[in-house]
């Protein structure tokens, strides 16, 4: 489905800011996160409004589609420095409801862009629970077999993340930021990261904090086993590409 003039005018007032997911023992980028900007200057109060109206316009997996383009276009300066690290993009689970989502479309978008085939990782969230699991795992499998990562968003904060885990196999799981916050002095919160990291590792998937704010936080994220970190004690989101660094090392404590 084309989008209308209303929405092309929409997308070109979006934008997006980066945020570094770094191994956590040495620094090293392993992801870019792309964040939706300037969702307020195209007309809207928040990014859940937004999807919210492409969704009842049916207009959602078309709308997706040019903004993952425009989020691959905003990186591909940084890419043709070094294609190491690969971009973790958040997509809205309800595309696969809309009439003209099809299979196929970002392959094609990393190949004219000259990325390598697996360049995109695919955050799903607990926010919009999947109406089929049966259908989703059909279509996230599809993604793992081209080579696409599937990371779960926000783990922990729903009650689908469990049936998530089990039906879509993801190959990274992030802890939702109120698991993080205030950990060093909180043991149920430990103790309930320390079992998702342990259960994740056992599935052979691995675990990213997010949301760290402090060297406290950090420091207790890789004392319990966590793989990954993101969240402004490494760097906040910012829109400029060249500013962007391939490893944070001076933020990793040995």
């Amino acid at each position: 489905m084309k989008l209308k003039n209303k929405w092309l005018t929409i997308v070109d007032k979006l934008t997006f800011a980066f945020q570094p997911i770094v191994n956590i023992n040495n620094g090293k980028v392993i992801a870019y996160e792309s964040l939706l900007r300037d969702y307020k200057k195209a007309g809207f109060i928040s990014i859940d409004e937004l999807f919210n109206k492409a969704y009842k316009e049916k207009t959602l997996y078309a709308l997706d589609t040019l903004l993952r383009e425009k989020a691959l276009a905003l990186l591909r300066k940084l890419y043709q420095k070094n294609d190491s690290f690969y971009m973790f993009y958040n997509i809205d689970n309800r595309i696969l409801e809309m009439n003209d989502y099809k299979n196929g479309i970002t392959k094609k978008l990393l190949k004219k862009m000259g990325y390598k085939n697996d360049f995109i990782g695919f955050e799903i969230s607990e926010k919009h629970e999947f109406k089929e699991f049966d259908e989703a795992q059909s279509v996230f499998e599809h993604y793992s077999k081209q080579g696409f990562s599937i990371i779960i968003d926000d783990f922990g904060t729903g009650l689908s993340g469990l049936k998530m885990l089990y039906y879509l196999e993801p190959q990274y799981i992030k802890i939702d930021r109120f698991f993080i916050t205030d950990i060093l002095n909180d043991k149920k919160k430990r103790i309930f990261v320390k079992n998702i990291i342990n259960m994740a590792h056992q599935l052979k998937i691995k675990v990213l904090a997010k949301g760290l704010e402090t060297e406290e936080e950090f420091n207790i994220c890789k004392e319990i086993g966590c793989d990954m970190v993101q969240g402004f004690y490494i760097l906040r989101p910012i829109r400029d590409v060249d500013k962007l660094k391939f490893q944070y090392k001076s933020k990793i404590k040995s």
